[in-house]
């Protein structure tokens, strides 16, 4: 399955799984902060890229990922978070992981999503 599929694929999996988002119809009227942010976690997805094909980056290879809400990028990460200097992820899986993750705790209200070494190294993203 090509990657793009696959965030797409997980990204419908994840609002499925994460979100308890009620239907109503509220015509004219605000909707309550927390269906406003519900609404808004139906949107987060995930693009893992290539760091050779990013402009300014093409002598660094290996993986990143982008978070988007919406359309709006929300997180570009070219290197892997937490750990010190510009190391990147050596393949697609472990960014996906990752950007996982980041998503789990975006759609989980959990601001800033920040990521330890531990939590990193328990997904197999640091071997």
């Amino acid at each position: 399955m090509p990657i793009n599929a696959l965030a797409i694929t997980f990204a419908s999996a994840l609002c499925m799984c994460c979100c308890n988002v009620k239907h109503h119809s509220n015509s004219g009227t605000t909707l309550p902060a927390q269906q406003q942010m519900d609404s808004l976690a139906l949107a987060v997805r995930v693009l893992v890229f290539s760091n050779d094909t990013m402009p300014g980056h093409e002598q660094s290879g290996g993986y990143g990922y982008d978070i988007f809400i919406g359309d709006n990028r929300y997180i570009r990460q070219h290197s892997i978070p937490a750990v010190p200097g510009n190391i990147v992820f050596s393949s697609k899986e472990k960014a996906f992981k990752t950007a996982g993750m980041v998503a789990r705790k975006i759609l989980q209200h959990t601001l800033p999503p920040s990521v330890t070494l531990a939590e990193l190294d328990s997904m197999g993203v640091l071997k």
